[in-house]
C-alpha cells in the first residue's frame, strides 16, 4: 500500500509525507513529487528526494499564503513496477498581527555550470551569507521545473538528467531562520543563469545499477570499459559503455569490487595511471560517476595486473599492481569520502618479473596476503595486519621455476585462515600449495591436474564454494574450459570440461565466482568476441554456455571482471 498526505506548517511551507508497505521484498528505488496550485496558476514544480525511501517527508517552501496545493507522489519500485498517491493541503493565511518587515537575505552569487556528464549538470555558487538552507530550481524547457531543498549552506549541486539540446534555467536562493523558529524562513532573491544542455547519450544508452544483480565488465575495441548486467528473473540486459573511448590502455587489466550495493571499477590508462569509476543505486539513479585517477601517471607498468579487495567488508578498498620498477605497489581509500592515499611500494624493486600477475586475499581480521611471480619463477608473497605495522619482508612460497613463464595466479581463502594458491607449471599442469594460520611453512607444491591440462596461454580462476570446497578452472588445449574440485576430506577430483571444445577465443580471459547457495558462474570470451557464461547449482550439471553480450564486444586480449550485488 502506498499513501501520501500533506499539511501546512506555515504561511509559506507545506510538508508532504509518504509511506509504502508491502509483504514482499521490493522497495522504493526512485521517488518524484510534483507540486501545483489547485487553481492552475503558476508552473508545476517537482522534487526527487534522494536517497528514495519507503517512508519519508519532503518540505516545500517559498509558497503563497492561503493557497491550496496538490501533490502527486509517484514511486518506482525495485521490481520495476510503480505506485502513486495524491495529497492536498492549504498554506496558512498571512499573520494578521503586526509584524516587523522581513530583513533582507543576501543572495547567492557566481552561479555557474562547472561540468556536464551524462546530461547531468554540476552547479557551483558562492553564498551571500551563512544560510540554513538553499533552494535549487532547475528547468529544462519542458514546462516542468524541479526544486530541491538542501540543508545547511552548500555551494554545489548535481542535477538530475536533463534534455539534450534544450535551454536550461538554473536558479538558487538562500534561506535564513532569523527568528529561530523551525518554519519561519526569510529567503534571498533568486540568482539564475541559462545554459544550453549539450548533446549526450539517450537515457537508454546510460548504464546504471539496480539494487541487486550480476554485472560483467570488459574492454572493447574503442578502449572503452563496457558492461552488461543481469537482474534476478530478468536475464541479461544490453551491453553499454561505462567510460569514454580511449579510457583504457592497450594492455589494461580490469578489477572490480563491491562495498555494500556500490560497485568500484578500476583499469589502467594510457598514461600509466590507474583510473576508476563507481556506481551506487541510491546515487544519481545508479549511474556511473565520471572516471577519475587514483594514482599519478606512470604508477603502473605497461600491462600491469590489477587486484583489489574490500578489507573486512567495511568499505576500505586496497588496490595492488606492478610498478615500472618491478615492485608491487598499493594504495587504499576509506569509505569516508577522503581521496585515495599516495601510492607506496610493498616490496623492493624487481620483486615481480615482467608481466607477473598479482593476487590478493583477506585471510580474516583484516590481514591481507598478496602474491606474485618473481624473476626466478617462484611464487612470492608478503602480508600485513591492520595493526599499523609495515608490510612484512617478501618471501617465496614455492621453489624457483614452479610457475611457467606466462603463468597466471589465483589465491583463495578457504575459511579458518587457510590460504590456497594456484598457478600453471612448466609442464602445463595446475600447481598448488597451501598454508594454515598455525605458523607452519607453506606446504610443498603439488599438481592438481595431469601435465598438459592447460593450453599454452591459459588463464586461471579459483573460487571457494563454501564449506571448504574449492573449484578451479582453466582453458584446455582444445579450447574447452576445464575444472576440478576438492572438499576438505577428499583429494582433488579428476579434471572434466564444463563447456564444449572451442568455446573460448584464443586469447580469452576467465572469471569464476560463487554467487551464493553453492551456485558457481564462469565467464570467458567466445570465438566471436562475445562475453559468454555457464553456471551450475549443487546437484545439477553445468548448463549449456550462452552469450551475455553481442559478438565483437570484447577487444582482442580483453580482460574480464564480474561482481554480484
Amino acid at each position: 500500500m502506498f499513501t501520501a498526505n500533506a499539511h501546512s506548517v506555515s504561511d509559506t511551507a507545506i510538508s508532504v509525507h509518504w509511506h509504502y508497505t508491502t509483504e514482499h521484498a521490493e522497495g522504493v528505488e526512485t521517488l518524484t513529487i510534483e507540486q501545483r496550485r489547485s487553481d492552475g496558476v503558476g508552473r508545476v514544480t517537482s522534487a526527487s528526494p534522494s536517497p528514495a525511501t519507503s517512508d519519508g517527508v519532503c518540505l516545500f517552501g517559498d509558497l503563497d499564503a492561503n493557497v491550496e496545493y496538490v501533490y502527486a507522489v509517484s514511486a518506482t519500485l525495485t521490481d520495476g513496477s510503480s505506485v502513486s498517491a495524491t495529497a492536498t493541503a492549504t498554506t496558512m493565511p498571512h499573520p494578521t498581527s503586526p509584524s516587523r518587515p522581513r530583513p533582507s537575505v543576501k543572495a547567492p552569487f557566481g552561479l555557474q555550470v562547472v561540468d556536464w556528464y551524462n546530461l547531468r549538470a554540476t552547479l557551483t555558487w558562492k553564498n551571500g551569507e551563512g544560510y540554513g538552507k538553499v533552494l535549487v530550481r532547475v528547468g529544462d524547457g519542458t514546462g516542468v521545473d524541479s526544486q530541491i531543498e538542501l540543508d545547511g549552506s552548500p555551494t554545489q549541486y548535481t542535477t538530475g538528467r536533463l534534455t539534450s539540446g534544450r535551454m536550461c534555467r538554473f536558479a538558487v536562493k538562500g534561506g535564513v531562520d532569523r527568528s529561530a523558529l523551525s518554519h519561519n524562513w526569510d529567503y534571498s532573491d533568486w540568482t539564475s543563469i541559462d545554459q544550453l544542455a549539450p548533446p549526450g547519450p539517450s537515457p537508454d544508452r546510460i548504464p546504471s545499477l539496480g539494487f541487486a544483480g550480476l554485472d560483467a565488465y570488459w574492454i572493447d575495441a574503442r578502449a572503452t570499459v563496457g558492461t552488461a548486467g543481469a537482474l534476478p528473473g530478468k536475464g541479461w540486459g544490453r551491453a553499454l559503455p561505462i567510460t569514454p573511448a580511449d579510457a583504457a590502455s592497450s594492455r589494461s587489466d580490469i578489477a572490480a569490487v563491491t562495498r555494500g550495493s556500490q560497485v568500484d571499477l578500476f583499469w589502467t590508462g594510457s598514461d600509466g595511471a590507474i583510473g576508476s569509476t563507481w556506481a551506487e543505486p541510491a546515487h544519481l539513479a545508479g549511474e556511473w560517476t565520471r572516471p577519475f585517477p587514483i594514482t599519478p601517471p606512470g604508477a603502473a607498468a605497461a600491462g600491469s595486473a590489477l587486484a583489489v579487495v574490500n578489507r573486512s567488508g567495511g568499505g576500505q578498498l586496497d588496490m595492488f599492481w606492478i610498478g615500472p620498477d618491478g615492485a608491487v605497489a598499493s594504495t587504499w581509500a576509506n569509505p569516508d569520502g577522503t581521496p585515495w592515499h599516495t601510492p607506496f611500494p610493498i616490496t623492493a624493486p624487481h620483486a615481480a618479473r615482467p608481466g607477473s600477475p598479482v593476487a590478493v586475499v583477506e585471510r580474516g581480521g583484516g590481514q591481507l596476503d598478496v602474491f606474485w611471480i618473481g624473476p626466478d619463477g617462484a611464487i612470492g608473497s608478503t602480508w600485513a595486519d591492520p595493526d599499523g605495522k609495515p608490510w612484512r619482508p617478501p618471501f617465496p612460497i614455492t621453489p624457483p621455476g614452479a610457475a611457467r613463464s606466462n603463468s597466471p595466479l589465483a589465491a583463495v581463502h578457504r575459511g579458518g585462515g587457510q590460504l590456497d594458491v594456484f598457478w600453471i607449471g612448466p609442464d602445463g599442469a595446475i600447481g598448488s600449495t597451501w598454508a594454515d594460520p598455525d605458523g607452519k611453512p607453506w606446504r610443498p607444491p603439488f599438481p592438481i591436474t595431469p601435465p598438459g591440462a592447460a593450453r599454452s596461454n591459459s588463464p586461471l580462476a579459483a573460487v571457494h564454494r563454501g564449506g571448504g570446497q574449492l573449484d578451479v578452472f582453466w582453458i584446455g588445449p582444445d579450447g574447452a574450459i576445464g575444472s576440478t574440485w576438492a572438499n576438505p576430506g577428499s583429494g582433488w577430483q579428476p579434471p572434466f570440461p564444463v563447456t564444449p571444445s572451442a568455446a573460448t577465443r584464443g586469447d580469452s580471459s576467465l572469471v569464476a565466482f560463487h554467487r551464493g547457495g553453492g551456485q558457481l558462474d564462469v565467464f570467458w570470451i567466445g570465438p566471436d568476441g562475445a562475453a559468454a557464461s555457464t553456471w551450475a547449482n549443487p546437484g545439477s550439471g553445468w548448463q549449456p554456455p550462452f552469450p551475455v553480450s553481442p559478438p565483437q564486444t570484447a577487444r582482442p586480449g580483453s580482460p574480464l571482471a564480474v561482481v554480484t550485488r
